[in-house]
């Protein structure tokens, strides 16, 4: 049976609070009316009108209103009364001056009342109308307002949702004002559909010149059961049918309106969206965990937690033990969701008043609000990073978090980000699993902390190097979260070990953090233990499996069986709910299956217990239940990174080569025909049924990263190795087929040796999940066979973008297992094995291993000119990499001459090629103009780059793409310059090329410009002008160069080697670098005690990067200037 409702009146035309302290002081000494809990409220900053609010328990009935009328006023004539609550009615006002002004502005929904909605009845106490009785409490600034309207679904209503949003704001409106009374925030909470109302109000709001501020005022709103709906109209219709089954008959016009209504609120979604991106307005969702009672005598859940939630970044969700009629009434302070809730607002309000924006990157799932136990754990390491907190100029102290897969690492992180949230200005959190994911997270926090740095094209390591910079020197407080990470030698050069923050680490391995950080408490997780599992999985169950007295008992055996390890007791809660399988019936199905298999897990220490009691036990049941739709995408992202799974890869739209907003956008309708081809899965309604079943089983989650995107999936890392271990032979040689064309077709080409840069964006959204594929077929061997091919170029492709970006030794281990499949299969004597040997060529040119990459060059040379024409671009392109090879390391006239021989070659090729672009062509020029510079062929060199700067106009891509060809022809022709002596010339081409250099922020380029123009100032006499310059020069190595030539400057070189010291470049060509510029020092000051000091160190340095001892050289035989490449000598 429905609660027994309250009543709430409304008492217009008080003159003061005194007239209505009266009107109570008579009610007290009569019996017309039972028992009510009154408030009196001022309607605006001034006071001189005053509304007063009366609230009445279930015995207030139809007869009461009538006598109180009459009571009231036949004394106070001036008084109307009124129960319908239309408009904005104002139900507290700002108990302190003192304290941060809100207003909050309660809507309801359907059948709804302005009071009445969110009122507890209160059986043993005083009726309840929270947020006026309880929120003045908690926020003494706040101003309450209610907003009422037409929600009747048994009366004819004339008016829809857009026009209540009308009202509301122009309600609104009036009662802020104008002036600073209009500043202060806003909070919304609203209920149901009371929720779409305040979505098409913030829509409407923020249309040019029409309601003011109200939607950059919002800083926050509180959904209560509002179906979301996303822009699903089949959504919609299922909310509608739940909505007539739980009210009383509804008028078959009201239904049409209302659904007309909905419709078109779903058109508003996209506004209101970009209204909570540019105004970063917090969302509260709230959802009920029990049914509701229809008039048919079942109970559904109007609203399920997936419509509830918008699954969108930084989104506070929280549960709330009620149904969806009584969700919206809290009884007392002492409620859970009550006291959930209104802790976040405060913590809005104070970043608001405190003008300071949180940042938290990623957009990382919310915590468990299930989660139990754990407290001594969450206690001490909350007290460890407090007690050590430390400044800018101290080490940062570290948690680490140990403990096997699945045990609740993660989510004891996010435990303690929420507990400690606000004592933070930064919260990162990074996925350390691997270099190239650490480093693209690098990537998103340079981005979105404005830091600088060319994202388009510096390399990861620099954009590390620029974020823990600023950590290391920024006032604002930080927290650094590591997660998942397995390898000290993947964190160490990531390490702030200084600056005014906090860093936790969550890792497998207990020596996660040796040699890194002395200052770290690590703390050992293990199973929740029985009582705490117990809680844990018997909170997670729906009301309708946890009813029988016997739940309990069974639910702690459960616990006890699985070692109360939580991954494990999640999937089987899931499982429980959606299969209707209450505990003793899912014990009793597990007491039949086969006992658990111990080699699930290759990594897992064979000393703990709970390896007895694997994930596969579980899993045998809920698989048996699984759709082969379902089966089969699990299959699929198991073989995935576990983290930001895009649709994209699954449905059409995804793979768009171009930039912007939509680049994550997926259809609405149709697979993506290489999924269907490989999977049967047919269309887009299979595909999201299919993970829509895994989402229900909690098999995958689903998150966003920001709000202009689709969300993506996460699956735990246990799930995907129990789902491949439990795959037959030919089913998972079926999914490897399925994702190996899959992965082919989404990660971008390249083509014909050309950069990748335009395709960055992509390239970095697929990495994990090509590298993550890669690791399984390592691991499963499956057979490749025709399909070698496919596999050897995707690999080619993902291995240049790792060398573009500076990922050098995870593109050297891939390059390696890839080399070795390609041995085993098609040959290394094909042209993909060409291809093979010129990206590691590539990388190894990059790590200064000039004459290992020139051996491979020249293989890739070979195999090209037996398989392809003398006109092939990929024959050019090798041509090209001996001509660099000879240039890099040929100090005699022979070499050069190569060099030129070989850059000529490269000429001939293109010319012969109708497909050769005129970015290739000017780019081979300019090769072979650098070549006969260094022989002295200064007339040739600039008849050459007269015929690139002719080819200029024919380039592609804007003006950006112009400058920088502009600016490399007149670096170029300032050397031509220079060599003959005219210094003047030549300094005005090089200060020419360091302007357009300036606007691309090019620090290495900028250097070598820099370098240029001081040397030039030197040459002409002005020393002081030279050395200023030289001063300005960003890279360490340039700083080298320039102070050998300024009278081998010692002041320069000191600088150069502090520099290098703090670089976070390739530590074998770091290490050279050092050798040779502390050696050089060691020159400079002669036989004194501090030259030999650094003749020492440059031994050490020396030996670390070719390796041996110190005492097996014989120095006087080595060549220290043929460390570094003849071209930056």
């Amino acid at each position: 049976m429905p609660r027994p409702a309250t009543t709430s009146i409304r008492l217009l035309g008080l003159e003061s609070r005194l007239e209505f302290a009266g009107i109570l002081e008579h009610l007290r000494h009569t019996d017309t009316v039972p028992s009510y809990s009154p408030k009196a409220a001022a309607s605006d900053e001034s006071g001189s009108h005053t509304v007063a609010t009366l609230t009445f328990g279930s015995d207030f009935s139809r007869h009461h209103v009538h006598d109180l009328k009459r009571f009231i006023t036949s004394r106070h004539p001036g008084v109307h009364i009124d129960e319908n609550f239309l408009g904005i009615t104002v139900l507290s006002s700002p108990m302190s001056n003192g304290a941060p002004p809100v207003d909050i502005v309660a809507v309801h929904g359907l059948q709804g009342h302005a009071a009445n909605t969110w009122t507890h009845l209160g059986f043993e106490s005083s009726p309840c109308l929270w947020i006026r009785d309880l929120i003045p409490e908690r926020l003494p600034g706040a101003r309450v307002m209610t907003f009422g309207y037409d929600a009747s679904l048994q009366s004819k209503r004339t008016g829809g949702i857009a026009d209540a949003a009308k009202n509301l704001l122009h309600g609104l409106a009036h009662v802020r004002g104008r002036g600073r009374a209009g500043e202060r925030p806003i909070i919304f909470i609203a209920h149901s559909l009371g929720g779409l109302v305040v979505k098409a109000a913030l829509a409407l709001s923020a249309s040019p010149n029409m309601y003011g501020s109200i939607h950059s005022e919002t800083c926050g709103i509180a959904f209560f059961g509002t179906p979301h709906c996303g822009s699903k109209t089949a959504d919609l219709g299922k909310f509608l049918a739940n909505v007539a089954s739980v009210c009383w008959p509804i008028a078959d016009h009201n239904l049409k309106l209302l659904r007309k209504d909905c419709e078109a609120l779903l058109d508003l979604n996209e506004r209101f969206v970009s209204v909570l991106e540019e105004h970063r307005i917090q969302i509260f969702s709230l959802h009920e965990l029990l049914k509701t009672n229809t008039l048919l005598f079942r109970s559904i859940m109007v609203v399920p937690r997936k419509s509830a939630v918008l699954q969108l970044p930084h989104e506070v969700v929280i549960p709330v033990e009620a149904d969806h009629r009584g969700m919206c009434r809290f009884p007392n302070k002492h409620c859970q969701a009550y006291k959930t809730l209104m802790d976040r607002i405060e913590e809005v309000l104070k970043r608001r008043l405190d003008n300071t924006e949180q940042i938290v990157f990623p957009a990382y799932p919310p915590d468990d609000p299930y989660f139990v136990g754990r407290g001594d754990i969450l206690k001490e390491a909350q007290a460890y990073l407090s007690d050590h907190a430390s400044n800018v100029d101290q080490t940062p102290p570290c948690v680490a978090l140990i403990g096997m897969p699945g045990m609740g690492k993660t989510s004891l992180a996010k435990r303690i980000i929420r507990e400690t949230k606000c004592s933070y200005d930064y919260i990162l959190f990074l996925s350390a699993e691997s270099e190239p994911k650490l480093l693209q997270d690098f990537k998103g926090i340079c981005r979105l902390l404005e830091l600088g740095g060319t994202l388009d094209t510096e390399s990861g390591q620099a954009i590390c190097g620029i974020v823990i910079n600023h950590l290391t020197k920024t006032d604002r407080r930080w927290l650094l979260v590591f997660d998942n990470a397995e390898e000290p030698g993947v964190l160490a050069p990531r390490w702030p070990h200084k600056g005014n923050g906090c860093v936790i680490v969550t890792s497998r391995n207990r020596n996660i953090c040796q040699g890194i950080q002395a200052n770290t408490r690590y703390l050992q997780l293990h199973g929740l233990g029985v009582d705490h599992g117990e809680d844990f999985l018997f909170s997670r169950l729906g009301s309708e499996l946890i009813s029988k007295e016997q739940s309990r008992r069974f639910c702690n055996k459960l616990a006890a069986h699985f070692i109360s390890w939580p991954l494990v007791l999640r999937q089987l809660s899931a499982f429980m709910n959606e299969s209707k399988t209450d505990p003793q019936k899912m014990w009793e199905l597990l007491e039949k299956t086969a006992d658990a298999d111990n080699a699930i897990f290759s990594w897992v220490d064979r000393d703990e217990v709970y390896q007895h009691r694997t994930l596969i036990q579980a899993w045998k049941t809920i698989l048996c239940s699984l759709r082969r739709d379902s089966g089969r995408l699990l299959s699929l992202l198991s073989l995935l990174d576990p983290d930001k799974i895009s649709n994209r890869f699954f449905s059409t739209g995804g793979f768009s080569n171009g930039k912007g907003s939509n680049f994550w956008r997926v259809s609405s309708s149709e697979s993506n025909p290489t999924f269907v081809r490989h999977t049967g899965i047919d269309n887009g309604n299979s595909y999201r049924a299919a993970k829509a079943t895994l989402l229900n089983y909690d098999i995958v989650s689903e998150s966003k990263q920001s709000l202009e995107v689709e969300a993506s999936m996460s699956i735990h890392r246990v799930v995907q190795s129990a789902r491949l271990e439990m795959l037959g032979r030919d089913e998972r040689q079926e999914a490897f087929d399925a994702m190996l064309a899959i992965l082919a077709t989404a990660f971008p080409k390249q083509v014909l040796g050309s950069h990748m840069h335009e395709f960055w964006e992509e390239c970095e959204a697929s990495l994990a999940h090509v590298l993550a594929f890669d690791k399984a077929v390592q691991k499963w061997k499956p057979s490749l066979g025709q399909r070698s091919a496919i596999y050897v170029n995707l690999m080619c492709d993902v291995t240049w973008y790792l060398w573009e970006v500076d990922q050098h030794n995870e593109a050297l281990r891939l390059l390696e297992s890839t080399e070795a499949i390609c041995g085993q299969t098609i040959g290394l004597d094909t042209l993909e094995g060409a291809r093979i040997f010129v990206n590691r060529g590539s990388v190894l040119s990059k790590l200064n291993q000039y004459h290992e990459a020139g051996d491979l060059f020249e293989k890739a040379l070979t195999i090209r000119k037996r398989l392809l024409p003398e006109s092939h671009q990929l024959l050019a392109n090798s041509y090209m990499q001996m001509g660099n090879y000879y240039l890099n390391t040929s100090s005699g006239a022979a070499g050069i001459e190569k060099a030129i021989q070989a850059h000529q070659k490269v000429i001939e090729s293109r010319l012969g090629s109708a497909a050769t672009k005129p970015a290739d062509m000017i780019v081979s020029y300019y090769n072979l103009c650098r070549s006969l510079v260094m022989g002295g062929r200064l007339n040739d060199a600039e008849e050459n780059l007269a015929k690139a700067q002719l080819l200029e106009g024919e380039l592609r891509g804007g003006p950006q793409t112009s400058l920088y060809y502009k600016s490399c022809r007149l670096f170029i022709l300032g050397n031509i310059h220079a060599r003959r002596r005219d210094f003047g010339m030549a300094l005005d081409a090089h200060r020419e090329a360091y302007k357009i250099r300036l606007s691309f922020k090019k620090p290495y380029s900028e250097g070598m410009s820099l370098h240029k123009i001081g040397t030039l100032e030197y040459e002409l006499g002005r020393r002081d002008q030279a050395m200023y310059v030289f001063y300005l020069c960003s890279s360490q190595q340039i700083l080298h160069h320039s102070a050998l030539l300024i009278m081998k400057h010692s002041g320069l070189l000191k600088e150069a080697i502090q520099r290098l010291e703090s670089s976070l470049g390739p530590k074998e060509a770091k290490l050279k670098w050092l050798a040779r510029t502390e050696m050089a020092l060691a020159e400079i000051l002669g036989a004194n005690r501090e030259a030999a000091g650094w003749r020492e160190q440059a031994m050490r340095h020396y030996c670390e990067a070719v390796g041996g001892g110190v005492a097996d050289r014989d120095w006087s035989q080595i060549d220290f200037d043929a460390l570094v490449p003849v071209i930056d000598r």
